[in-house]
């Protein structure tokens, strides 16, 4: 098959968790290179607005198909034709409300993380201590509390065990958020942390 066309950064958790789902499901893919929106040149941030109107990473692009945002991305590879997922991948998902609203909280924390990010690099002049940021890292710990009660998280490998490790990951290497004190989300990150896809699409040291 031809391969797929992955446009993101290296960087994003996102774009992570989209790579990783292609080694899942066995879909060669090979990357459109852009980096921090901030940083990008102007042949990156035209190739991404005239796939992405949002000019947002990841896009998928499989032949004619474009796809945007990765949670839409995560489910058509899943359902892909030509997918081949690996024998230990949970490919029943969502199986009930409940874990998709799990995903939805695991996005949600990631997307706070990512937003403090970018404040904290870009916008000095709005302090972590404003009200806008104590909302914003509060969304971060209730999220992670919140998830650490989710017992049946990480019995098996899907889509938000995948998506947990990218996010906590970045996290932990961006200093947005110690999620260290989460026996739970510790003892899932440490079961899947060294999992070929997620290996391979680890951020860079020096990134």
């Amino acid at each position: 098959m031809e391969k797929l066309k992955i446009i993101g950064s290296l960087t994003s958790p996102f774009v992570r968790a989209v790579r990783a789902m292609c080694e899942e499901m066995q879909l060669p893919y090979e990357m459109a290179l852009t980096v921090f929106f901030a940083k990008q040149d102007t042949q990156q941030k035209e190739m991404l607005a005239t796939h992405n109107p949002l000019m947002r990473v990841p896009v998928l692009l499989d032949g004619q198909t474009e796809v945007l945002d990765s949670r839409i991305i995560l489910g058509y590879l899943l359902r892909h034709p030509q997918a081949r997922p690996l024998e230990d991948f949970r490919t029943h998902f969502p199986k009930d409300i409940a874990e998709e609203n799990t995903l939805s909280v695991i996005y949600g924390i990631i997307d706070a993380g990512v937003l403090s990010f970018i404040i904290r690099n870009l916008h000095a002049e709005v302090g972590q201590d404003s009200g806008y940021m104590i909302q914003t890292h509060q969304r971060i710990r209730q999220g992670l509390a919140w998830l650490e009660g989710q017992a049946t998280l990480g019995e098996s490998f899907g889509i938000p065990e995948l998506l947990l490790v990218a996010g906590l990951e970045w996290m932990a290497k961006r200093e947005v958020a110690d999620w260290g004190g989460y026996a739970h989300l510790c003892a899932v990150h440490a079961r899947y942390t060294e999992r070929p896809s997620l290996v391979h699409t680890r951020m860079p040291e020096t990134a």
